[in-house]
């Protein structure tokens, strides 16, 4: 069948792809390509991140809200405003093709996303306005392949005012064949998709599951690598122009947005202030709303490392001095918002300097935290001896029971 559709494809460009006229085509020396101006026509996410007739992926595991992030980012480039640190040139005409989420999803979605956004001060009640009116959903799963492509040759020929940027979620709704085919996926994105952004002047989002996680993969792959975990043939990562990832943390509802690819266009800064090609960010603390919180923004600039290792040495000092660590790690986390991986680099980092002092307690091999270091081996002993006491304790009841629990033998004379 996907063979077929390939063979009607070249036998009938016309249809939606050109003619087989290549007249057109014609060379352009070298020394006259331009420059292009900052925040130009075609420019679309600023310092040329995505572009007219370009492509970018957003690429995420299942069930953990890419669909929620994705309209997050829309609504706020549709009103023309900055969001997790990828600001667009102005505000966009957005069309969303997606396939998955019903209509009530998809209310909940905007609903979440634009009172998280105002009460956080990314968009306004006039922004929220102008987004709504700048974006049109088409749900729809039935157009695959070809079909797809003159569906939207079609649509964006008929339409005066033409977006800027399609969406398509999830992207594999889109291509009915097989996703690890080099040549399948190829010929969808570069045969098909491709024509239609270049000829049309529009920029694509698409929106890619994840690879399952093989027991044999590591978390410490360099960052240009992250682009492959789309699943599926390494079309999905070789065509696109910029690639987002959302790659999980050990820290519940926490996840590192990653660019592997065209990332330092971005401008993102690291907590050095050096240029950096990740993002954190988290689920809503609100229960309830679908919303994606920038923890960059809320967590790293209000609270610097210097700010955050006092905060924890205040929480010892409320506890006596000395606590222990699994404790010390859930007060951080409730009070501070301080994740599991911060909270192990900051431990790091008093322990370092000395502020800080650990000892095992031998009994449980759990920690205990504190300010001295002579009272931190004092308390780790004393918990230690508390411990054997009570399993011998234990031991004595155990062996007590059993006695009296003991049927007694008949004696006999």
């Amino acid at each position: 069948m996907i063979q077929e559709a390939i063979q009607s494809r070249l036998e009938q460009l016309d249809t939606f792809a050109g003619t087989d006229d290549f007249s057109s085509i014609r060379p352009v020396r070298l020394g006259d390509l331009q420059r292009p101006v900052p925040g130009g026509p075609d420019e679309l996410l600023l310092h040329r991140f995505l572009c007219r007739g370009c492509s970018a992926f957003l690429i995420g595991p299942t069930g953990i809200g890419k669909s929620a992030l994705a309209m997050q980012m829309l609504v706020a480039w549709a009103a023309g405003r900055p969001v997790f640190g990828i600001e667009p040139t102005r505000p966009l005409r957005i069309w969303l093709m997606q396939a998955e989420n019903d209509e009530g999803d998809l209310a909940e979605m905007r609903d979440g996303v634009v009172a998280g956004m105002i009460r956080d001060g990314i968009i306004g009640d006039a922004d929220a306005r102008i987004a709504l009116e700048n974006i049109e959903v088409f749900t729809e799963s039935g157009l695959t392949f070809d079909q797809l492509g003159k569906f939207l040759d079609q649509r964006l020929s008929e339409t005066e005012i033409k977006p800027d940027l399609l969406v398509l979620d999830p992207v594999f709704a889109f291509l009915g064949a097989d996703a690890s085919s080099q040549a399948e996926v190829s010929e969808f994105l570069r045969g098909i998709i491709a024509p239609v952004l270049q000829r049309h002047r529009v920029a694509l989002l698409a929106v890619h599951h994840m690879n399952k996680p093989s027991k044999e993969s590591s978390g410490d792959q360099p960052p240009c690598m992250l682009s492959y975990t789309g699943a599926g043939s390494a079309e999905w990562a070789n065509w696109p122009r910029a690639v987002l990832v959302m790659q999980p943390l050990k820290e519940d509802g926490q996840f590192m947005l990653v660019s592997p690819k065209r990332g330092k266009r971005l401008g993102w800064k690291g907590a050095t202030g050096k240029p950096a090609i990740e993002r954190r960010i988290a689920h809503s603390d609100i229960p309830g709303i679908i919303y994606w919180l920038d923890m960059e923004g809320k967590v790293e600039a209000s609270a610097p490392a210097s700010t955050r290792e006092e905060q924890l040495l205040a929480l010892v000092a409320e506890h006596g001095g000395v606590m222990p660590q699994a404790e010390l790690a859930d007060e951080a986390k409730k009070r501070l918002k301080i994740g599991r991986d911060s909270f192990q680099k900051l431990k790091k980092s008093l322990l370092e300097t000395g502020k800080l002092h650990e000892e095992r307690v031998k009994s449980d091999s759990s920690k205990l935290i504190g300010l001295d270091q002579d009272a931190v081996t004092t308390a780790a002993g004393e918990r230690d001896r508390e411990l054997r006491e009570e399993a011998a304790r234990a031991k004595a009841a155990t062996t007590t029971a059993d006695i009296n629990d003991k049927p007694l033998e008949p004696s006999f004379i």
